[in-house]
């Protein structure tokens, strides 16, 4: 009796471990990624308090800036995208299209003049995974 309760129970675990497996085949994943840019100037010889301005603009043409009072010390004049951003014309809360990607050109001034400017693009393209397709990110950041 003993015995036909151990074989009883290897067949189960034989049985619910091939069915388990079939379910991981089945799986269908989801996915999110977003990006957070990191933008920053700074007066290289240390010489006082200046104003740092972004302005971040979408390929559809929504402008959104960020300003900044800012020291000596580096780091006071940087700001991330989106968070720190506010859309120009309605004074929202800026965004990032993470479902579908977007290009976007970003501008950096110092004290009203412009120090740099370039352009990023965040893309998601779909790849097959176990005959199911999938969104893959990428960055490219580019300087102008």
């Amino acid at each position: 009796m003993k015995n036909n309760y151990s074989i009883l129970l290897a067949i189960w675990l034989a049985l619910f471990s091939t069915l388990s497996s079939g379910d991981e085949l089945r799986r269908q994943w989801q996915t999110a990624a977003c990006f957070h840019f990191s933008l920053s100037v700074w007066d290289k010889n240390n010489k006082g308090n200046y104003t740092a301005k972004y302005i971040v603009t979408s390929a559809d043409g929504k402008v959104f800036i960020a300003e900044k009072r800012a020291t000596d010390a580096p780091d006071t004049a940087e700001v991330i995208f989106p968070d720190s951003f506010r859309d120009k014309s309605t004074n929202l809360k800026a965004w990032i299209n993470c479902s579908y990607g977007e290009n976007y050109s970003w501008e950096m001034y110092a004290n009203g003049s412009l120090v740099e400017s370039g352009a990023f693009v965040i893309s998601r393209k779909k790849t097959k995974v176990n005959n199911a397709e999938h969104l893959r990110d990428s960055v490219v950041r580019t300087f102008m």
